[in-house]
């Protein structure tokens, strides 16, 4: 198996639902690390003074330095994500990502970096709340129409690459804003010809409201747009 590097960024919910779908994905994720030998590395990248509620399979680095809320007045100190792609490049590894903590991977999902992809672009599936030992034993219920999510919650490069092309990803887009995954999917669609995409990922279905008008999305938006423009892309 490819030595892969997982980026997180752990959320201290005050939700007790959010808090709930965090832990089950993170004991799954726990899981693939305790079963891989090695291979996996999970490190969740957070603020100083941030309180990270994980034990010692996974790893923590207080170094995140950029917080939209105190540089662009956003309504949240939401970080910028290329801060966490690049926080995976200190570390020894064939291939680093990114992926949301309510995202659940199901057991063969790092076997899939065994190939010679440049990248990997991750939709996802929803399904009903389930446990981790559940999960993990693909005992789960798909939601009617749950294929449909068109976002993007994990993306993965080969780390020579990402290393190489690095700089075709904006600098500024905002973690947990809407667009930030579309730029990421449509660059590296426009820049690789060699990427895998597909719907590997599952998520506990539940309500979910996106802010269009905060200074984070707006900050987003604007970026789409100036990539859009860029690369000739019509969506």
């Amino acid at each position: 198996m490819k030595r892969v590097v997982v980026a997180i960024n752990y959320a201290s919910f005050k939700d007790r639902k959010k808090l709930k779908r965090q832990e089950v994905a993170l004991d799954v994720l726990c899981t693939h690390v305790a079963q891989s030998l090695g291979s996996v590395k999970v490190v969740s990248f957070n603020y100083p003074n941030d309180k990270i509620g994980l034990s010692d399979w996974c790893g923590v680095r207080k170094t995140l330095v950029r917080d939209s809320q105190a540089l662009i007045d956003n309504n949240r100190p939401l970080p910028y994500i290329k801060e966490l792609f690049d926080g995976c490049r200190e570390f020894d590894c064939d291939y680093l990502g990114y992926i949301n903590t309510d995202i659940l991977l199901h057991p063969e999902f790092f076997g899939l970096f065994d190939s010679k992809k440049d990248a990997y672009i991750f939709y996802r599936r929803e399904i009903a709340e389930v446990s981790c030992v559940d999960f993990m034993n693909q005992k789960i219920k798909h939601v009617w129409g749950g294929d449909q999510h068109p976002g993007n919650d994990a993306f993965f490069f080969k780390k020579d690459w990402w290393e190489k092309h690095r700089d075709e990803y904006p600098d500024d887009l905002i973690l947990g804003e809407t667009e930030w995954d579309t730029v990421y999917r449509e660059v590296t669609k426009a820049v690789s010809k060699n990427y895998l995409e597909s719907r590997e990922l599952c998520h506990v279905y539940h309500d979910a409201k996106w802010t269009l008008d905060s200074n984070g999305a707006l900050n987003n938006i604007k970026i789409w747009n100036e990539i859009k423009a860029k690369y000739g892309i019509k969506l």
